[in-house]
């Protein structure tokens, strides 16, 4: 919501601008002049002032500024009365356009009566004028008063006191007159006409002695009369300019609440109570004190058993100019009458209106009034500028600046991240100090920053903040050990584990505080372990490293011991493991120290000491089995010349002499090797079939070709052979690689030498009464 600024002729000095021919047409500039040069005793009649030229503030939120102000009229001629009459409620009134000022004039009520007809004391009036601005309103309270009641008027007129006895009241106080301006409470008063107070009650034969009076009201109200005094003396005051008045009193003790009440801001006081009573004879109390003036007029008592009178309350010009007052001058219910300016014509004929927006800048406004024959003109300036500091509305009180890596805090562009807002200017200039990138060294370093914010008028707001350098980065282990595994050689389920511990780094603190779970040479049971361990800077940031460490069951080594240590294939021999444990569990069964075994392999023992921790021992029982193979060299046999003795065999029968590692056998047949290892593990060879190279070779009864041959190879008798037979080819080792049966041979017969490797090779063709061979070369 805009600003309101309101401007009238109530605000400072005025002074009159005539129009002169730049505001009206040139033939109206001359018969304006005309009449106010011949007429100058007529001019005065209708008048407007305009406030003096005014310099305004922009809206802190737009750039621009809503004003109200205005040309103030006077016309010594045309009055306007309005009359505001007794209603026992507000009223308002709204101040016509142009109207500057309302003279006022305020009647306050009268007393109320008592029962027996002795009237309360007069109103008061107050007159005066009142500023005021067009358009604004103003509440009007007109008292009531000046009839039998015991009720106070409306508008602060005090009660009368109690009696049983309904002819023995006294009168209420009468109620106040008055006009309030910004609100409608006591506190907007601008001018009140003080009301009288009420009459005392009657001595009434039969029926008891009369009660007080109730005070007026006013703008503070009078004291209540005092019930029947007895022989007190003290009467009610009335309220005067800074106080309400004073109660009566009365010392007759035997009746509560006998005293009136002192009058407050506004209201008068209560009267007195009174008992009934038998007692004879009748009395006249006293008419009520008078209201208005600077001070209410007081009570009075009559001195014959009756109550006491109330008192008036005051009246109150502070809030107007000229004003005056009277006491005593109203009877019957308050009035008020307004009365204003009237019968002419206003009209706006630059500038903009009252209650518009003005833009930044100078804006001229000029009015003209004319009643029936008179005319008069006024122009003045409301200039608006721009005087609006920019807000910073995020400025921060302090700011954290993060440690980097070197533990200084860098200072970031404050200004790309403020919030500003400025009425006029949507970009203002924003210079940081010290500039962004500035470093601010160490922890807990700090730093004042100022952000000059500017608009385009001139306008500087700072923005002041400090900044701290805090750490918030935890250390970092560089050397996080991994996840790890431990196997014990010993029988221990509960080692001591030596491991790496892990390395911190931080970027301000040298030699992070470090704890763990466990450390280097602690004993670890068997399972999975996970050790933390907990790197903390001096800013209390902690970076963690976590790792496993896993422990194996014990794999033992030396154990088992073989009996004896070198074994032939298939011979009984014995494994064991020392005495002393608490119990043994073999691969094979066993539950014994010592077991005996034939077969080689992998054997192993859970051996278990007397708290309870199993250990593994493996042990690998390799027999001595000698495996000699024989290859043909030449016209000779050989194997291999590792071992400590040989027999060769043709055969199935020992070769008498054949003892070394190569022989040469005399004639065709099977040939095998028996050998003896340097432990006396005997093994022999398979057995080879050697064909001699020399005997029936190149055969005259048979040819093959062609030699060398690929893929295929003819066999041809020379004289067919009537006969069953075998074509055979044999490797030089004496292995068939080829066999073809026949019934007879005669022609020619082909071979496939597909899946025969290239190398040299026999050729042989056998029957009941042939064997012939030939060599055969095979390429590839």
């Amino acid at each position: 919501m805009k600003s309101k600024l309101y401007y009238s002729q109530s605000d400072s000095h005025h002074r009159k601008v005539s129009l002169r021919g730049r505001l009206l047409s040139p033939s109206l500039v001359l018969i304006l002049l005309g009449i106010l040069g011949f007429f100058p005793q007529l001019r005065a009649q209708v008048q407007i002032t305009c406030p003096p030229n005014l310099v305004v503030s922009t809206d802190s939120l737009t750039c621009d500024a809503q004003v109200m102000y205005a040309a103030c009229v006077t016309n010594t001629i045309n009055t306007t009365n309005t009359v505001y009459a007794f209603t026992g409620s507000t009223q308002i009134f709204v101040v016509p356009a142009n109207v500057c000022e309302v003279t006022i004039e305020a009647l306050g009520a009268q007393g109320q009566s008592n029962p027996s007809n002795i009237v309360g004391g007069l109103g008061g009036s107050a007159t005066g004028t009142l500023a005021v601005t067009p358009g604004e309103t103003l509440y009007v309270e007109v008292g009531g008063g000046g009839s039998i009641s015991t009720t106070g008027g409306y508008n602060g007129g005090g009660n009368a006191g109690s009696v049983g006895c309904a002819t023995a009241f006294g009168g209420g106080g009468g109620g106040a007159s008055d006009v309030r301006q910004g609100d409608s409470t006591l506190a907007g008063r601008m001018i009140v006409a003080g009301g009288g107070a009420g009459a005392g009650g009657q001595r009434v034969q039969g029926c008891g002695r009369g009660t007080g009076g109730g005070g007026g009201g006013g703008y503070y109200g009078g004291g209540g009369g005092a019930a029947w005094p007895f022989t007190s003396t003290v009467l009610p005051t009335g309220g005067t300019q800074i106080a309400g008045g004073t109660g009566g009193t009365s010392d007759w003790t035997s009746v509560t609440n006998n005293d009136g009440t002192a009058g407050v801001l506004g209201i008068g006081g209560t009267g007195g109570d009174e008992a009934s009573s038998s007692q004879g004879g009748n009395a006249d109390a006293l008419s009520g004190g008078a209201g208005g003036g600077s001070t209410g007029g007081s009570g009075a008592y009559s001195a014959n058993w009756t109550g006491q009178s109330g008192a008036g309350g005051s009246g109150y010009i502070g809030g107007v100019t000229g004003g005056s007052m009277l006491s005593g001058v109203r009877s019957g219910n308050g009035q008020i009458t307004l009365t204003y300016n009237s019968g002419f014509s206003v009209n706006q004929i630059a500038g903009t209106a009252s209650g518009g927006v003005f833009p930044l800048g100078t804006t001229t406004n000029s009015f003209v009034v004319t009643d029936s024959a008179f005319t008069d003109s006024c122009t003045f300036t409301i200039s608006v500028v721009d005087s609006t500091v920019p807000q910073v509305l995020d400025c921060p009180a302090t700011d954290t600046l993060f440690a980097d890596a070197s533990c200084d805090g860098i200072l970031p562009d404050y200004s790309a991240t403020l919030n500003i807002f400025d009425n006029c200017d949507a970009n203002p200039t924003v210079v940081q100090t010290p500039m962004a990138g500035a470093v601010v060294s160490g922890l807990g370093g700090t730093a004042p920053v100022t952000l000059a914010v500017t608009d385009s008028s001139g306008n500087v707001s700072n923005c002041n903040f400090n900044v701290v350098v805090v750490d918030s980065t935890a250390p970092v282990a560089s050397m996080c050990p991994p996840s790890q595994i431990f196997t014990p050689t010993v029988l221990d389920c509960n080692p001591a584990v030596n491991f790496a511990p892990p390395v911190f780094a931080d970027n301000c603190t040298p030699s992070p505080a470090i704890t763990s779970t466990s450390v280097p040479g602690d004993n670890f049971p068997i399972g999975t372990t996970s050790i933390t361990y907990t790197a903390t800077d001096s800013s209390g940031n902690s970076g963690v490293c976590t790792f496993a460490l896993t422990v194996t069951s014990p794999v033992l080594d030396g154990v088992v011991m073989q009996m004896p240590g070198a074994v032939c294939d298939g011979d009984t021999f014995s494994l064991g493991a020392p005495p002393g444990f608490a119990s043994y569990a073999w691969s094979t069964g066993g539950t014994t120290p010592m077991i005996t075994a034939n077969m080689p392999g992998i054997y192993w023992v859970d051996v278990t000491d007397s708290i309870g921790c199993t250990g593994r021992d493996s042990f690998l029982v390799v027999a001595n089995q000698p495996m000699p193979t024989v290859t043909p060299t030449g016209a000779a046999l050989c194997a291999q010349p590792n071992f400590a003795s040989y027999q060769w065999f043709q055969n199935g029968a020992a070769v008498p002499g054949a003892t070394m590692p190569c022989f040469t056998p005399t004639t065709d047949g099977n040939f095998s090797v028996v050998v003896l290892d340097s432990i006396g593990c005997e093994g022999t060879s398979d057995t080879v079939f050697f064909v001699g190279v020399r005997e029936a070779l190149n055969h005259p009864g048979f040819e093959i070709f062609p030699n060398p041959a690929h893929n295929q190879l003819n066999v041809r008798m020379v004289q067919p052979l009537n006969e069953a037979g075998t074509v055979m080819l044999y490797d030089l080792a004496g292995r068939i690689v080829m066999r073809h049966e026949f019934e007879q041979l005669s022609g020619t017969v082909t071979l496939d030498l597909g899946d025969v490797s290239a190398g040299s090779y026999i050729v042989e063709i056998k029957g009941d009464s042939f064997l012939g061979r030939r060599r055969l070369l095979r390429m590839e």
